[in-house]
Protein backbone atom coordinates (compact mmCIF):
# COMPACT_ATOMS: atom_id res chain seq x y z
CA UNK A 1 0.00 0.00 0.00
CA UNK A 2 1.34 3.87 -0.97
CA UNK A 3 1.59 5.75 2.17
CA UNK A 4 -0.76 8.87 2.06
CA UNK A 5 2.48 11.66 1.63
CA UNK A 6 3.67 9.51 -1.57
CA UNK A 7 0.36 9.39 -3.05
CA UNK A 8 -0.96 13.10 -2.62
CA UNK A 9 3.18 13.98 -3.72
CA UNK A 10 2.35 11.77 -6.73
CA UNK A 11 -0.88 13.75 -7.51
CA UNK A 12 1.09 16.97 -7.04
CA UNK A 13 3.31 15.90 -9.61
CA UNK A 14 1.14 15.09 -12.00
CA UNK A 15 -1.07 17.58 -11.93
CA UNK A 16 1.93 20.38 -12.46
CA UNK A 17 3.36 18.12 -14.73
CA UNK A 18 -0.19 18.27 -16.45
CA UNK A 19 -0.27 21.88 -16.17
CA UNK A 20 3.04 22.09 -18.05
CA UNK A 21 2.47 20.15 -20.60
CA UNK A 22 -0.98 21.46 -21.43
CA UNK A 23 1.11 24.87 -22.22
CA UNK A 24 4.48 23.49 -23.61
CA UNK A 25 2.27 21.59 -26.76
CA UNK A 26 0.44 23.84 -28.09
CA UNK A 27 3.38 26.27 -27.83
CA UNK A 28 5.27 23.84 -29.64
CA UNK A 29 3.13 23.15 -32.45
CA UNK A 30 2.74 27.12 -33.32
CA UNK A 31 6.65 26.90 -33.46
CA UNK A 32 6.50 24.03 -35.57
CA UNK A 33 4.07 26.21 -38.01
CA UNK A 34 6.39 29.63 -37.72
CA UNK A 35 9.54 27.29 -38.32
CA UNK A 36 7.78 25.47 -41.74
CA UNK A 37 6.28 29.02 -42.99
CA UNK A 38 9.25 30.58 -42.94
CA UNK A 39 11.30 27.32 -44.41
CA UNK A 40 8.76 27.18 -47.16
CA UNK A 41 10.25 29.09 -50.16
CA UNK A 42 12.41 26.70 -51.96
CA UNK A 43 12.76 25.96 -55.31
CA UNK A 44 11.69 23.89 -57.27
CA UNK A 45 13.04 23.35 -60.84
CA UNK A 46 13.70 24.62 -64.61
CA UNK A 47 10.05 23.93 -66.18
CA UNK A 48 8.81 24.88 -69.79
CA UNK A 49 5.46 26.50 -70.87
CA UNK A 50 3.38 28.68 -72.81
CA UNK A 51 3.48 32.28 -73.57
CA UNK A 52 -0.35 32.21 -71.41
CA UNK A 53 0.74 30.44 -68.56
CA UNK A 54 4.55 32.00 -68.27
CA UNK A 55 3.66 35.45 -69.32
CA UNK A 56 5.91 37.68 -67.37
CA UNK A 57 3.76 39.87 -64.79
CA UNK A 58 6.57 42.44 -63.82
CA UNK A 59 10.47 43.08 -64.40
CA UNK A 60 13.28 43.91 -62.75
CA UNK A 61 16.80 45.35 -63.64
CA UNK A 62 17.87 43.50 -59.99
CA UNK A 63 15.19 40.52 -60.17
CA UNK A 64 16.16 37.22 -58.22
CA UNK A 65 14.09 34.37 -57.33
CA UNK A 66 13.86 34.90 -53.60
CA UNK A 67 12.50 38.71 -54.63
CA UNK A 68 10.16 37.13 -57.18
CA UNK A 69 8.65 34.21 -54.79
CA UNK A 70 8.36 36.95 -52.28
CA UNK A 71 6.30 39.32 -54.17
CA UNK A 72 4.16 36.29 -55.44
CA UNK A 73 3.56 34.76 -51.84
CA UNK A 74 2.46 37.88 -50.76
CA UNK A 75 -0.05 38.23 -53.32
CA UNK A 76 -1.54 35.03 -52.85
CA UNK A 77 0.18 32.61 -54.97
CA UNK A 78 1.97 29.09 -54.63
CA UNK A 79 4.25 29.57 -57.36
CA UNK A 80 6.58 32.31 -58.75
CA UNK A 81 8.62 31.87 -61.90
CA UNK A 82 11.49 33.72 -63.35
CA UNK A 83 12.47 34.25 -66.89
CA UNK A 84 15.35 35.60 -69.27
CA UNK A 85 16.86 36.86 -66.15
CA UNK A 86 14.89 39.85 -65.51
CA UNK A 87 10.87 38.40 -65.39
CA UNK A 88 8.41 37.51 -62.51
CA UNK A 89 5.47 35.65 -63.02
CA UNK A 90 2.88 34.14 -60.33
CA UNK A 91 1.27 30.96 -60.52
CA UNK A 92 -1.59 29.14 -58.84
CA UNK A 93 -0.81 25.08 -58.19
CA UNK A 94 -3.55 24.72 -61.36
CA UNK A 95 -1.37 26.95 -63.32
CA UNK A 96 1.97 24.62 -62.19
CA UNK A 97 0.87 22.11 -62.89
CA UNK A 98 0.01 22.63 -67.10
CA UNK A 99 3.91 23.20 -67.08
CA UNK A 100 6.98 21.13 -68.02
CA UNK A 101 9.55 19.73 -66.50
CA UNK A 102 12.87 20.85 -68.45
CA UNK A 103 16.57 20.34 -68.05
CA UNK A 104 17.96 22.66 -65.56
CA UNK A 105 20.79 23.34 -68.85
CA UNK A 106 17.69 25.09 -70.41
CA UNK A 107 16.96 27.72 -67.84
CA UNK A 108 20.61 29.29 -67.81
CA UNK A 109 20.03 33.21 -67.78
CA UNK A 110 21.49 34.97 -64.72
CA UNK A 111 19.27 36.68 -62.68
CA UNK A 112 19.56 40.46 -63.53
CA UNK A 113 19.76 41.18 -59.63
CA UNK A 114 22.36 38.00 -58.62
CA UNK A 115 24.07 36.88 -61.44
CA UNK A 116 25.19 33.69 -59.52
CA UNK A 117 21.47 32.51 -59.90
CA UNK A 118 19.35 31.37 -63.01
CA UNK A 119 16.12 32.91 -63.50
CA UNK A 120 14.95 31.06 -66.02
CA UNK A 121 15.88 30.93 -69.88
CA UNK A 122 14.46 31.30 -73.38
CA UNK A 123 11.56 29.85 -75.44
CA UNK A 124 9.06 30.05 -71.97
CA UNK A 125 11.85 28.47 -70.10
CA UNK A 126 11.13 29.47 -66.11
CA UNK A 127 13.25 28.73 -63.25
CA UNK A 128 10.02 27.96 -60.53
CA UNK A 129 10.14 28.18 -56.74
CA UNK A 130 7.18 27.17 -54.64
CA UNK A 131 6.24 30.54 -52.68
CA UNK A 132 5.54 28.77 -49.32
CA UNK A 133 1.91 29.82 -49.65
CA UNK A 134 0.42 26.42 -49.99
CA UNK A 135 2.18 24.99 -47.28
CA UNK A 136 1.23 27.81 -45.11
CA UNK A 137 -2.26 26.86 -45.57
CA UNK A 138 -1.88 23.36 -45.07
CA UNK A 139 0.47 23.83 -41.84
CA UNK A 140 -2.40 26.11 -40.75
CA UNK A 141 -5.28 23.53 -41.21
CA UNK A 142 -2.92 21.05 -39.44
CA UNK A 143 -2.42 23.50 -36.61
CA UNK A 144 -5.88 24.31 -36.44
CA UNK A 145 -6.86 20.30 -36.05
CA UNK A 146 -4.32 19.67 -33.55
CA UNK A 147 -5.15 22.87 -31.59
CA UNK A 148 -9.11 21.68 -31.66
CA UNK A 149 -8.50 17.87 -30.76
CA UNK A 150 -6.18 19.07 -27.99
CA UNK A 151 -8.47 21.52 -26.27
CA UNK A 152 -11.62 18.44 -26.60
CA UNK A 153 -8.95 16.27 -24.67
CA UNK A 154 -8.36 18.86 -22.19
CA UNK A 155 -11.77 18.87 -21.68
CA UNK A 156 -12.65 15.16 -21.64
CA UNK A 157 -10.21 15.30 -18.56
CA UNK A 158 -11.90 17.32 -16.64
Amino acid sequence: MVPLEKADAQTSYDSRHHFKMARILPASAVLLLLIGVTCAQSPKGCYTGDETTVSAEASSDDMTNEDCAADCGAKGHAYSATGEGQYCTCMSEAEMQTLTLAPSVKCDSPCTGDLAQKCGGVDDNVTVWSTGQGTKRSLVEKLRRFLKEWHQMEESRR
